[in-house]
């Protein structure tokens, strides 16, 4: 082995699972020497077409795991980078002025013709693919789609693409979230959250401000073991939302603390009060959606 070139070497082992490449490090001791270094491995991925990783996964596990041959070869760390995001998002939310539904930067990796697609609409919350290649629903992400690396660097991506400053349409996101909130509650389950933060929310997509509120600070509601605190009331300490917006608020803007579900609370006798005015809530907004004709 010692006569060939190690590109040759490092094209053998980036083809073995990892079992083998474990028993063909040990057959060189140069080779396993190298093999302690952690550039080895991202070498080895690299040579699969992969350069990212995720932040608390090794490249050597990232390698063994088997998962880089269904990994998508065009997603990297550097798309991550201020200056590829600016450009992508102002393309992205340009082309959202005219077609509410779908963007499409079909510049996303002009030698392989593949592109990034982001819908972001009150009924597609923040999907996002590499065409042809995967397919991440940001919406319903929590089901496993493609391995831990693939998935952070498409939610970071997803985060950062949705994301709006100054420079990018705020009007836009604004017409987006109003949408969501009007839809929110068919068919939903409810959720607690701040009344603060939600009074802050509706001025932002009423368009009465164009500073949106932020992340969601979702602790002056909780005791301090993390529960819900019983004694609250609707309208003064807390709003409800439904699923859609809870979802849309936790990877638009980010939660601290926990967002309640209010069915979680129908087992526990101290939220009998809280779970009365709750109900007569969802009462009134199903009367609004559904007037009765005279």
């Amino acid at each position: 082995m010692k006569y060939f070139p190690m590109e040759v070497i490092d094209k053998i082992s980036s083809t073995l699972n990892g079992q083998d490449i474990v028993r063909f490090i040990q057959s060189n001791s140069a080779l396993y020497y190298r093999a302690q270094h952690p550039s080895f491995w991202k070498h080895l991925c690299e040579l699969n077409g992969i350069n990212y990783c995720h932040p608390d996964t090794t490249w050597k596990e990232l390698f063994c795991s088997g998962e880089l041959s269904t990994m998508c070869p065009h997603l990297n760390t550097n798309m991550l980078d201020p200056s590829f995001i600016k450009a992508k998002k102002q393309l992205i939310w340009s082309h959202l002025k005219n077609n509410r539904e779908t963007a499409y930067d079909t510049d996303h990796y002009a030698t392989d013709k593949h592109s990034i697609i982001l819908k972001l609409s009150s009924l597609h919350i923040m999907e996002l693919w590499c065409n042809t290649c995967i397919g991440f629903d940001y919406f319903h992400s929590d089901t496993k789609q493609g391995s831990k690396s693939e998935s952070y660097i498409m939610k970071k991506l997803t985060k950062k693409l949705g994301s709006v400053t100054q420079e990018i349409d705020t009007k836009k996101r604004q017409e987006i979230e109003s949408d969501i909130f009007r839809i929110q509650f068919r068919n939903s389950t409810t959720h607690i959250i701040q009344k603060d933060w939600h009074t802050s929310w509706l001025l932002f997509i009423s368009g009465k401000t164009i500073h949106h509120p932020g992340p969601l600070l979702n602790t002056k509601i909780a005791r301090q073991d993390g529960s819900l605190n019983p004694a609250l009331f609707l309208g003064k300490d807390f709003e409800l939302i439904g699923n859609l917006t809870r979802w849309y608020i936790e990877r638009m803007y980010g939660v601290s603390g926990t967002i309640v579900s209010s069915e979680s609370l129908k087992e526990k006798a101290e939220y009998c009060k809280l779970l009365h005015s709750i109900r007569l809530r969802q009462q009134m907004n199903s009367s609004l959606r559904y007037p009765f004709n005279h």
